[in-house]
């Protein structure tokens, strides 16, 4: 972006849509498919050991889980995401379409 505008706001605002992603989108989707992932192999835990799961193995929730790693928590976070990523897009399209001084 920055061979293409000579404005380094407009630069900056660009960043920030990658900054957006990394900081929140790639964060939310690796936890939504490490939390399925993990509930996929509790489950064939508990199925191999005849539904006679070994203390502190549940499928619900582990030890290291929270209420904010749940999926909803993931997906109130992608949302917010998507919120932040039209708020930078206006931003960008509204500073591109203004004349320049």
């Amino acid at each position: 972006a920055a061979l293409l505008f000579t404005d380094l706001s407009l630069t900056l605002q660009f960043a920030g849509i990658f900054g957006i992603y990394v900081a929140f989108v790639a964060p939310s989707l690796l936890q939504r498919a490490s939390l399925r992932e993990y509930r996929r192999r509790m489950a064939k835990v508990h199925a191999a050991s005849a539904n006679r799961p070994e203390p502190g193995m549940t499928t619900a929730m582990a030890d290291w889980e929270s209420c904010f790693s749940s999926l909803p928590a993931t997906a109130a976070m992608l949302c917010f995401s998507f919120l932040a990523m039209v708020i930078v897009t206006y931003q960008i399209v509204d500073a591109i379409r203004a004349p320049v001084q």
